[in-house]
């Protein structure tokens, strides 16, 4: 079963929303890649925090 093709003048409205959709919100990549890079910082700091925190307890218990 094969459905409909959209036309021209369906794709020309599409287009349109969704350049309305991108200026109001964004573009939707960018906003990915952001939101990725965040992620990865935040992945980064807190595993540098933990190692730090073993390597910290691991001194203490063995200074003793």
């Amino acid at each position: 079963m094969v459905g409909r093709r959209a036309t021209e003048d369906e794709w020309r409205v599409y287009y349109a929303r969704a350049d309305q959709v991108r200026a109001a919100v964004g573009d939707p990549f960018r906003r990915h890649l952001e939101r990725e890079s965040l992620r990865e910082r935040v992945l980064i700091i807190g595993s540098t925090v933990l190692v730090l925190g073993l390597a910290a307890a691991f001194f203490l218990l063995t200074a003793r």
